[in-house]
């Protein structure tokens, strides 16, 4: 399992290499490490980005998911 300082490295690696010529896959792999991190905000703009680059990124499913993780609520939970 991955320390807080070994995703913290991955996230700079990632963020140097965006800098030096941003892809699609990279945004793609920023976004799963971010929400790896629970930065659930951050990984939803990486992904939306890399749908921007390339309509056909894995990102596409991956956002999907996320809305649905992040629209689910439980009813039972508001009203017992």
């Amino acid at each position: 399992m991955s320390t807080e300082r070994d995703l913290q490295a991955e996230l700079a690696e990632l963020d140097a290499a965006i800098a030096q010529g941003a892809t699609a896959e990279l945004y793609f792999q920023r976004g799963r490490l971010n929400w790896r991190m629970d930065r659930r905000g951050a990984a939803m703009s990486d992904y939306e980005r890399s749908l921007a680059l390339d309509s056909e990124s894995p990102a596409r499913e991956a956002l999907k998911m996320c809305r649905d993780i992040m629209n689910y609520y439980n009813t039972d939970l508001y009203n017992p």
